[in-house]
């Protein structure tokens, strides 16, 4: 539930997962020394081969049998992002959620030709905390939830980035959260977490609909719209959504309940694609071009189960799988939380959350959850980035 994710948050009690290591062996060597290839450490939880770069030198033969040398045993791999040359044209903007006064603002920073973030700006600056869900409603508007201090009250807003005008779309007492623009049959409507169900209305606020009514004994959240291709070359949209099954705690913590489950824009055909005793959470399809079609889905989630309150929690890390669900694989092994995962698609990669030990800041990683390397790193935790103009 988004207030759990926030107060887990704010506590600085964000996790991410382990890479698993990868020893090094000593090696004894009877030729010629060489000069040594710097060795660099990849977060695979596997034994990776090291390239090693070409030398231009090379050796006479010695009139005497050369000494021994022993080869420094190769570092293990870490969570920790590695820098990557970056040749592509950047630029873009991005947004995201940052707290850095103790409740959260959004702010909008600039890509730049490094492909790191760059002139921060907070552009909701407000009394209220105010917290995105990790896809813009369109180019220049964003729809976000504004929650009081005291957490009593969470309502959603959209905002008109060009006027700097603000809206407010709910005015109920009811918990409102995760709010993400969805296009149906040319419109652009909001879907969004109301007390325990998703809802839908128009840009205007007007016309709520609830689209799980019958799921009472369950809590649904974190909607988000996911376009399929049909045989035919159609395209229908879907949207994904989390469902915690068991609010009482499976295996004694509730989380361990939460699984992703895909539906039709009018609450219809409600299939769940994971099914097992982890937290399975926060699906985004992975893109490869503009079409929006996915071609699989990233989410959060563990290998083992989360452990009752006060115990050492196994770490949040990524895994892909297909649409239908198939095919789930771990992509990362952070000893620290990820999080947030969203498509780049632009780039062919993933852009989620870090966390430092302290902090979750941006990073970006291969499709395959390989090179990762921080885009930002700042005081203050972040949550839900997105790309504002793609």
């Amino acid at each position: 539930m988004k207030a759990d994710r926030l107060i887990k948050v704010t506590a600085g009690v964000l996790i991410v997962g382990t890479l698993a290591a990868c020893s090094g062996t000593s090696i004894e060597a009877t030729s010629t020394p060489q000069p040594e290839p710097e060795r660099t450490p990849t977060h695979l939880p596997t034994d990776v081969p090291i390239k090693t770069p070409e030398s231009t030198f090379t050796p006479k033969p010695l009139p005497t049998e050369a000494p021994t040398v022993e080869a420094s045993p190769i570092p293990e791999p870490t969570a920790q992002p590695t820098e990557t040359a970056v040749t592509d044209v950047y630029g873009r903007e991005f947004i995201f959620s940052q707290d850095k006064d103790g409740q959260f603002d959004i702010y909008k920073a600039i890509e730049g030709s490094d492909g790191r973030l760059q002139d921060s700006i907070d552009i909701t600056n407000s009394d209220e905390s105010n917290e995105l869900n990790a896809q813009p409603f369109e180019k220049d508007k964003i729809v976000y939830t504004k929650t009081d201090k005291d957490w009593s009250n969470s309502q959603i807003a959209l905002k008109d980035l060009t006027t700097g005008e603000e809206k407010l779309l709910t005015g109920d007492n009811k918990g409102n959260w995760d709010p993400t623009g969805i296009e149906i049959n040319g419109e652009k409507r909001i879907l969004y977490k109301s007390d325990n169900d998703i809802y839908i209305m128009n840009r205007d606020g007007s016309n709520k609909t609830n689209l799980t009514p019958d799921r009472k004994a369950t809590e649904e959240w974190n909607p988000i719209p996911m376009t399929i291709s049909n045989p035919d070359g159609t395209k229908t949209q879907k949207i994904l959504f989390v469902s915690r099954l068991d609010p009482n705690g499976r295996k004694g913590v509730p989380d361990n309940s939460d699984e992703i489950f895909v539906m039709n824009t009018d609450g219809s055909e409600i299939k769940q694609l994971t099914k097992n005793d982890v937290p399975d959470w926060f699906g985004r399809p992975i893109t490869e071009d503009s079409t929006d079609t996915p071609i699989e889905i990233v989410f959060i989630s563990n290998s083992e189960p989360k452990k009752p309150e006060g115990e050492t929690q196994p770490p949040d890390n990524l895994f892909t799988m297909k649409i239908d669900g198939k095919r789930r694989i771990q992509i990362t092994f952070s000893k620290t939380d990820m999080g947030d995962p969203i498509s780049d698609s632009a780039r062919k990669r993933i852009i989620a959350l870090l966390n430092d030990g302290t902090n979750y800041n941006i990073v970006s990683l291969d499709l395959n959850g390989e090179n990762i390397r921080p885009i930002e790193e700042e005081d203050g935790n972040i949550l839900s980035p997105a790309i504002l103009n793609r």
